[in-house]
């Protein structure tokens, strides 16, 4: 397979875009031997790196899914910081609505 047009797959999970990029030793490669998760970052036209990946993969269809599991798993742990910290806000908030009134 060529790779003269590489371009990043563009996959769309719980509303996080992933990019898997693929780098190769030769163009006429069965797989590639290292492959990138980004994803888009608070600068228009920037990427963040979450993950990198080095083969050897048996076929480019076993790096791309790694790279998807990799890249669903880090949008997986950041949808779950958020909701501890929501968690935690409300927990706060309440414990809150329960304390007495001081009057001095």
């Amino acid at each position: 397979m060529s790779h003269n047009l590489d371009l990043p797959i563009v996959r769309e999970y719980c509303g996080h875009e992933l990019f898997l990029k693929f780098d190769w030793e030769k163009p006429n490669d069965l797989a590639p031997i290292a492959a990138r998760v980004l994803v888009n970052c608070d600068v228009p036209g920037l990427a963040s790196t979450v993950g990198e990946l080095h083969g050897p993969w048996a076929n480019y269809l076993d790096a791309v899914a790694e790279a998807i599991a990799v890249g669903e798993r880090w949008v997986d742990s950041q949808l779950a910081e958020k909701t501890i910290a929501a968690d935690l806000e409300r927990s706060q908030e309440q414990a809150t609505d329960f304390l007495p009134l001081r009057r001095g």
